[in-house]
């Protein structure tokens, strides 16, 4: 295969920075909703750039001011935490007025988009909705696939240009 030179080079590059514009600005949504062992409903929407993967021993800690949405005060906090033991590792812990309410989840469950549901002996019941939403476009702003059409046609008409102002190549026959 034979190297297409500059301009492949500004195509691939084109295409790369296409791909890349789309990934860039997604975000992670965090919707939670459950139920205590006395049935006071808690739910929470939280929006983050990346997946929450925390580390045992080091937890992500939301207050409430950082919730997109919450049933909760001030004070409340929201703890996304991996305890590192036995097979239900990750771990809400909602601390609403002063007292805990742990939710137990699988392994890898903040760090993979899906439905997941509460496990565990702590009586605690909840759906907890990973996602990954891209934003919408800025209105006036292109869409990404109508800039890549643009720039790889300009592209191409660049490069039949530059081919048809090369003298063609005479072929000896022998």
């Amino acid at each position: 295969m034979r190297d297409l030179g500059t301009w492949g080079t500004i195509l691939r590059m084109a295409a790369g920075f296409a791909l890349a514009a789309g990934s860039l600005h997604a975000s992670v949504i965090y919707s939670f909703a459950g139920k205590d062992i006395f049935g006071a409903a808690q739910s929470f929407v939280l929006t983050v750039p990346t997946f929450l993967n925390p580390q045992p021993g080091g937890p992500f800690i939301f207050t409430c001011g950082q919730l997109d949405l919450g049933t909760c005060v001030d004070s409340d906090r929201i703890t996304f935490a991996n305890t590192g033991i036995g097979q239900l590792p990750e771990l809400v812990d909602i601390d609403f007025n002063y007292t805990l309410y742990p939710y137990q989840f699988a392994a890898r469950t903040f760090g993979t988009a899906g439905v997941y549901q509460a496990m565990g002996d702590s009586g605690n019941t909840a759906i907890l909705t990973v996602s990954v939403n891209a934003p919408a476009p800025l209105a006036g702003a292109p869409e990404p696939a109508a800039a890549l059409l643009t720039v790889g046609g300009l592209a191409l008409c660049c490069l039949r240009g530059w081919r048809s102002r090369r003298p063609a190549r005479r072929v000896s026959v022998r």
